[in-house]
């Protein structure tokens, strides 16, 4: 399956600094990812400190021998009723598994305060669909 961009550029960036996680079995080319990221770009930082965590927890599992074989790969990052949803796979032990469960969720709780368009604190509203928007995004209607 081929990563799929649409009109964003920033998730090739976020894909070539943690292909483990995007990319099956590191073959470039082939992303885990269906339609790429399916939000706008003002979640692209908390989407990378996820990255960031997720790589460092696993290569912290497999260098140290904990756990050889960890991985996490992410299937699906995408807005879903307002809130930044992620879906994915891993083989994490306890209790590092149930560590990387709360860290999801402080994720997906971070994005209801943050901007889904610039990533400036918003809040969650519903204007025809539930979106987070800051004061300047709030009365516009942004899509993908």
């Amino acid at each position: 399956m081929e990563f799929k961009l649409s009109n964003i550029t920033w998730g090739r960036d976020i894909v070539d600094l943690y292909p483990d996680i995007y990319i099956n079995g590191g073959n470039y080319g082939e992303c885990n990812l269906r339609y790429g990221f399916e939000f706008q770009e003002g979640w692209r930082k908390i989407v990378e400190e996820f990255s960031a965590v997720a790589d460092s927890l696993v290569t912290h599992l497999k260098y140290t021998g904990i756990q050889p074989d960890a991985f996490v790969r992410a299937c699906i990052f995408k807005e879903k009723f307002g809130q930044l949803t992620w879906q994915g796979n891993d083989n994490l032990i306890y209790p590092f598994n149930e560590l990387f469960r709360a860290y999801e969720s402080k994720i997906e709780n971070k994005s209801l305060h943050t901007c889904e368009v610039c990533g400036e604190w918003g809040k969650l509203q519903q204007n025809g669909w539930w979106a987070v928007r800051c004061k300047v995004h709030e009365q516009r209607n942004y899509l993908l």
